[in-house]
């Protein structure tokens, strides 16, 4: 069996008919949040930063859930993350996508 990772990031549209990610997949996410210092908003997220997974699936979540996601990560409200245009934080994008710590 193959080990669950992410392999791009894409725009939630691009995501949009890829099966939906499980718990399993979240966890990841939660992880690679943490190991990476990943830090950017629901707006973001929706443009360019839906993570799609080795097994085909992604991630897709309301801009209002992202900011969850966010907060439970970074001990904020998740208002804070959820609407707010991404200028208005240092973000830190993942690896491979532009503007991210990486390219």
């Amino acid at each position: 069996m193959t080990e669950l990772k992410i392999d791009r990031w894409v725009s939630y549209d691009e995501a949009a008919d890829l099966p939906e990610a499980g718990d399993e997949h979240e966890r990841l996410l939660y992880d690679e949040i943490k190991r990476l210092g990943l830090k950017f908003t629901g707006t973001r997220y929706q443009q360019k930063c839906v993570p799609v997974f080795s097994d085909g699936t992604a991630l897709l979540c309301t801009m209002r859930y992202w900011g969850e996601v966010m907060a439970e990560n970074w001990g904020s409200n998740y208002v804070d993350w959820a609407w707010v245009h991404p200028r208005e934080h240092a973000e830190v994008l993942p690896p491979g996508v532009e503007g991210g710590p990486y390219g």
